[in-house]
């Protein structure tokens, strides 16, 4: 009987270990399709948690990716981002890379998100009413956007963010 339950544990830690392998390899395939790494990250690597190398990319023990900070200038639309792809993501710092649109609904789902800044950027729009999903925030800086913020504030309940410290809303409209 010993025996039978060693497989059942060894089955079920199987599962468990490729399921976390596919969910990293589906946060490397977001990665990679936003075209911000450049053309030096091969797609059909033999390590598929190679992204936990790439600058600006910070992963847990077990290849979550868990942080994202631009490095470098990236120009292009925030909207490439798939946030559903980045469910473990703590820390998103995309300040002064030259991204424009608008700020993704989408970004409701990185529900353990403790700091995010946009900063110094060319986004524009309203904030998304997802905003408020992110109720583990501590840092938030929207600063020098083209971002409509005024009527965005009544509507967000600041009684659901009980860990801001830090609000960045300067230089927006």
């Amino acid at each position: 009987m010993a025996s039978v339950s060693c497989i059942i544990i060894y089955t079920l830690l199987l599962v468990s270990s490729s399921s976390s392998s596919l969910e990293s390899e589906r946060e490397r395939e977001a990665l990679v399709r936003t075209g911000w790494w450049g053309n030096q990250i091969p797609f059909d690597a033999p390590n598929k948690q190679q992204h936990c190398s790439w600058s600006g990319i910070g992963c847990s023990e077990e290849g979550r990716v868990v942080s994202i900070i631009c490095e470098y200038s990236i120009v292009d639309e925030l909207g490439k981002l798939n946030f559903s792809s980045f469910p473990y993501l703590e820390t998103l710092d995309l300040s002064y890379c030259g991204l424009n649109g608008s700020i993704p609904y989408q970004i409701g789902m990185l529900s353990k998100l403790n700091y995010l800044s946009f900063r110094g950027n060319y986004l524009t729009g309203e904030l998304p009413f997802s905003f408020g999903n992110l109720t583990q925030l501590k840092t938030l800086d929207l600063s020098s956007n083209y971002l409509t913020i005024g009527n965005e504030l009544e509507k967000l309940n600041f009684s659901s963010f009980p860990y801001l410290e830090t609000l960045g809303l300067s230089y927006c409209t």
